[in-house]
């Protein structure tokens, strides 16, 4: 398979045919909730429309489980809560309405608006538990300049049980201590350049679209490929030594 940032989607039907007609293109919950609430359904629509255009006509496949039930699919657990699956079903019907045709009503668009930004709200909320995080991270630091050649895996699969799941989920749910990380080799090590960067740079803060970003690469497996055209998470990437993962060459 290949995980489809949501930014390919976008444009995807100027790319060569070897990609876009590639049979494997994948669609995330994460990829659905960010176009289905995206403030350009009231200012840029034409974009959205293309993307959910390109999504039917050249998508493959869909991932139905929220990156939390993914994960603890991984590990052999069942993540109990019908509210992930209903919100993902009215946000893919959303971008199938669009994709046929539909468009936003006048007099919907200040009711759009309101649940957008409810929805911002609640990322940027998710975003400062974790700056407050990463702010008592960056006091223990003692060695700055060589902080990227440590070895901090270990302290990020910590990171990654307490963030993506058990605050999530009030301690309810916890990985097992033996779960497979090669699972989501892509994402452990993304996910630990990405907060070392964050952590050597002070001035660096963690925005609310990153959130979106690193939890789509947590589908990749070890037989999938990644398809992004950020530089950004390219450049991590590669710094991680991920790169076999990436779509070389692309446009």
């Amino acid at each position: 398979m290949t995980i489809c940032d949501t930014n390919i989607w976008y444009d995807l039907h100027d790319y060569p045919d070897s990609y876009k007609n590639s049979g494997d293109l994948v669609l995330t919950p994460l990829v659905t909730k960010e176009i289905s609430n995206s403030p350009k359904l009231v200012n840029k629509f034409e974009m959205i429309q293309k993307a959910c255009k390109n999504i039917f006509k050249y998508g493959n496949d869909i991932i139905l489980e929220t990156p939390l039930e993914y994960l603890l699919k991984l590990d052999n657990q069942v993540f109990i809560d019908s509210i992930p699956y209903q919100n993902l079903s009215n946000e893919f019907e959303v971008i199938s309405r669009i994709s046929d045709g539909g468009k936003i009503k006048e007099d919907k668009k200040i009711a759009l608006r309101q649940h957008i930004e409810k929805i911002k709200e609640n990322l940027t909320k998710g975003t400062s538990d974790v700056q407050d995080i990463l702010n008592q991270v960056r006091k223990n630091i003692d060695d700055r300049r060589n902080r990227k050649k440590q070895n901090t895996i270990e302290t990020t699969k910590e990171l990654i049980r307490k963030v993506f799941i058990e605050t999530p989920t009030n301690n309810q749910y916890k990985l097992s201590d033996n779960f497979d990380w090669s699972k989501i080799e892509l994402f452990l090590y993304t996910f630990d350049m990405y907060f070392k960067d964050l952590e050597v740079n002070t001035t660096m803060k963690i925005k609310d679209n990153d959130w979106i970003d690193i939890f789509n690469i947590l589908y990749v497996s070890p037989k999938d490929k990644y398809f992004t055209k950020d530089n950004t998470w390219l450049r991590i990437i590669k710094s991680a030594e991920m790169e076999k993962y990436l779509i070389s060459d692309c446009p």
